[in-house]
């Protein structure tokens, strides 16, 4: 059981601070960009390299869902209450390394659940949230509010796509089968999980913003103030470390952060450029600044475990 901790210690240690939509959409977008940038005139990756579409695709699925559950259940009532409908067995030393804050009540639940096909997917949705999610997941409509105008265009097809992408998944995993995936396969592939994963994200942001209003000004007024206050902790930590250094330290260590915030708001502007939504852009940015000032304040808070002994 002890092993069970570690692994998700570890699993906390590489993914501390990380948004999942962000995360799994970023890492989809490198297999899109892959697939769609491969020359027609030349011929398709190899067999074994598109057999791999189906695998990080569903690594990706996995990885959202569980995270979004974890920040569900972290989120206190009424989702708290709600982990308790999902089955998942807990053991006492588990629950003791949770009292202890080693890590959350969330990361246990999250990271305890086996995903291996849509419908587990539906399963632990619509009993963390309480009603239907496939089924509310086929209406879910841009921010804009057009009508008709839904993320998701043809739901059937999607569906079915994520169903055969689990298929594949298994069969190339478990089974070590020579399925064959066409290149243009692959690209629908990678397509209707995005759509399907962006579906799930505007979903779960109306849940997560039910207590203010939805319209896009104000969403985006939302994560910009968590950006901002995520901001002020980083400022925070960064001034305690300085205290506790010797003059020079703390002007390379000022120079230092000079250059991280010019990397924040490249790397900003890069995510940027994958969003043809242009309305979706100041939310984007508050959000990938967000994450990215988090794991900010983890590496300080490690680099004073470092700095300290060698200055003391």
């Amino acid at each position: 059981m002890r092993k069970s901790i570690e692994q998700i210690l570890e699993i906390r240690s590489r993914n501390s601070r990380n948004l999942p939509f962000l995360t799994a959409f970023w890492r989809i977008a490198d297999i899109r960009d892959l697939l769609q940038a491969w020359p027609e005139s030349r011929s398709g990756p190899s067999p074994e390299a598109l057999r791999q579409t189906p695998v990080g695709l569903v690594a990706c699925m996995e990885a959202y869902f569980k995270g979004v559950i974890k920040d569900l259940v972290d989120s206190d009532s009424p989702f708290l209450e709600c982990a308790a409908k999902l089955n998942v067995e807990i053991d006492l030393s588990k629950l003791v390394e949770v009292h202890k804050k080693t890590f959350t009540f969330g990361e246990l639940v999250g990271y305890s659940l086996l995903i291996n096909k849509r419908d587990d997917i539906d399963d632990f949705m619509t009993k963390m949230l309480g009603f239907k999610f496939m089924n509310k997941l086929r209406r879910v409509a841009w921010s804009s509010g057009v009508p008709g105008e839904h993320i998701i265009s043809d739901p059937n097809k999607v569906f079915a796509d994520v169903d055969e992408v689990f298929r594949l998944r298994h069969i190339v995993c478990h089974e070590f089968g020579n399925v064959d995936i066409s290149i243009e396969d692959a690209r629908r592939y990678v397509e209707n999980v995005l759509a399907f994963l962006q579906a799930a994200q505007y979903l779960c942001t109306d849940i997560v913003l039910k207590d203010i209003q939805k319209t896009q000004p104000e969403q985006n007024q939302y994560f910009e103030h968590r950006f901002k206050d995520a901001d002020k902790q980083l400022r925070k930590a960064v001034n305690s470390l300085e205290s506790k250094l010797e003059a020079g330290t703390a002007l390379k260590l000022r120079n230092l952060q000079k250059a991280w915030r010019a990397y924040r708001d490249t790397d900003t502007k890069l995510i940027l450029s994958t969003f043809e939504r242009k309305s979706s852009h100041p939310r984007v940015r508050a959000q990938r600044r967000e994450e990215l000032t988090k794991r900010r304040i983890q590496e300080i808070e490690d680099l004073e475990r470092w700095l300290i002994p060698i200055v003391g």
